[in-house]
């Protein structure tokens, strides 16, 4: 029987990796472009892919407008944030990202900064305080 090695990676390491993938990828956004999205230019290279989540992005926030009553959600590999800021804009519902990759949480922070009921938390899953692991919804749009 072999034996499977599970290899860590250093969280740093791996975000390092990350961004580089999605740079080349042209996944980084500007600011001004992430305070658009889901709508972006219809020559981006990525135009086709964002016009698919910004009817998923709606039929996710009208299924979460049914619910009619306070929400807590948490979406899990929020990136960029652009979509917690819209779930953030249902009436009532509180919505936290989270992320391991710092450099797209720090802009979600930055852009989305004067939206009400989001927060954006650093960090896996399982490192948010106890006290905030209640959620109603948990969102992963991967």
């Amino acid at each position: 029987m072999q034996q499977q090695v599970l290899t860590v990676i250093d969280p740093a390491a791996f975000e390092k990796m990350y961004l580089a993938v999605r740079k080349k990828e042209k996944r980084i956004y500007t600011d001004a472009q992430v305070a658009l999205l889901p709508l972006i230019h219809s020559t981006h290279p990525h135009f086709k892919e964002w016009q698919t989540r910004m009817r998923s992005a709606k039929r996710l926030v009208n299924y979460l407008k049914l619910k009619k009553k306070p929400l807590t959600i948490l979406e899990v590999g929020c990136g960029n944030g652009w979509l917690s800021a819209r779930i953030a804009g249902i009436p009532a519902a509180t919505v936290t990202g989270t992320d391991i990759n710092n450099e797209e949480l720090e802009q979600a922070k930055r852009v989305f900064a004067k939206k009400q009921h989001l927060k954006f938390e650093a960090g896996a899953i399982e490192n948010l305080p106890e006290a905030e692991c209640k959620f109603d919804i948990i969102v992963f749009a991967a």
